[in-house]
């Protein structure tokens, strides 16, 4: 990346520091933890990150984590072997590209990449429950929640739109910025 393109987006990035550090001051004051979870994100230089993530969470957990924790005592031979028999995700949100926090991914490509990665995992493990897929990123409108659900997402996740409405009781610092 050339210097002038990286100068141009410090300023989005300090604001984006700003916004959310005060998110995070706001929920540890009101004693939530913060826990990281994966998401389905990649590199651009890695485009198949995501479908490599989205399949460790359809498939079963790896049989050699399952034997340290029989080892270890933390589960017993019988829940290893039923562990063994579902995935480690019941459901993974897709997360396209909603305000370039992403890799750009768009929606329209990544939503049915990760459906199709569902759909053989259902099929190579003959899960009793279906897999689910949802869908992140740029659903703020009624018209952008009903182009998801018709893609297939099972269900939405929205963020950005939640934040900045007054009854989020958002401090109004976290709201201008959004």
């Amino acid at each position: 990346m050339d210097l002038d393109r990286l100068s141009n987006k410090i300023p989005n990035l300090k604001r984006r520091a700003e916004m959310l550090n005060l998110i995070r001051r706001f929920l540890v004051d009101r004693d939530y933890l913060e826990v990281e979870t994966p998401a389905l994100a990649a590199t651009p230089e890695d485009s198949s990150a995501r479908e490599e993530v989205a399949a460790r969470f359809f498939a079963p957990p790896p049989e050699k984590f399952l034997r340290l924790l029989v080892e270890t005592g933390e589960l017993t031979a019988q829940q290893a072997e039923w562990a063994a028999q579902i995935p480690m995700a019941q459901d993974v949100t897709a997360e396209a590209d909603s305000g370039g926090h992403t890799d750009n991914r768009p929606a329209l490509s990544l939503l049915p990449t990760i459906l199709s990665q569902r759909a053989h995992f259902q099929t190579q493990y003959n899960y009793e429950q279906t897999l689910r897929v949802g869908l992140g990123g740029g659903i703020a409108t009624p018209a952008s929640a009903a182009a998801a659900l018709s893609l297939g997402a099972a269900y939405l996740v929205t963020g950005s739109v939640n934040q900045a409405c007054i009854e989020a009781g958002t401090c109004d610092e976290v709201r201008q910025l959004l």
